[in-house]
């Protein structure tokens, strides 16, 4: 074999593992139980309390998130208009304070309603149910549809920043 083949060989030996590598990086955790890489779901969660408290958690559960996903919105909209102020051309440093306040209140009537949701749940229940309570207070369920698992990840993201040149 010449030179010239060898190298052809070679090359495209080295291109294929590189694109072996990144296939099943990127696909590799299908394979992998969903509880391994997955958000705990609210169902999951519930397993967990006996059948006697379950449905009492979960209805308690499930309220609360639908109270909250208007301000899970909010947030979202509030995220955004800080991230156009910040990539302006012109940075805007009381705008931006003013969206990082009204983020910051955002999250702090989220926890409220959370705050009184645990509450109102540890009056209902004994103490072993309690502790469950206190484990998921710990540790909570990650939110559905996100991806990578949840908070652990919400870096990595496939959207970049919207690049903003003034329009």
């Amino acid at each position: 074999m010449t030179k010239k083949i060898k190298l052809l060989l070679l090359l495209s030996l080295l291109g294929n593992v590189f694109l072996g590598g990144l296939i099943i990086g990127r696909w590799s955790h299908r394979s992998l139980p969903a509880a391994f890489f997955g958000p705990r779901r609210f169902a999951d969660v519930g397993e967990q309390f006996p059948a006697a408290s379950r449905e009492l958690v979960l209805a308690t559960l499930e309220k609360v998130h639908q109270q909250n996903r208007p301000l899970h919105q909010e947030m979202r909209a509030a995220r955004e208009a800080a991230i156009v102020v910040l990539t302006a051309p012109e940075f805007e440093e009381q705008e931006y304070r003013r969206l990082a306040g009204s983020l910051q209140s955002l999250r702090g009537r989220l926890m409220n309603r959370l705050v009184e949701a645990t509450i109102q749940l540890a009056n209902q229940l004994d103490q072993d149910d309690r502790r469950l309570l206190a484990e998921l207070v710990r540790r909570p369920p990650y939110p559905p549809g996100r991806k990578y698992g949840g908070y652990a990840n919400r870096w990595m993201t496939d959207h970049p920043v919207p690049a903003n040149d003034g329009r």
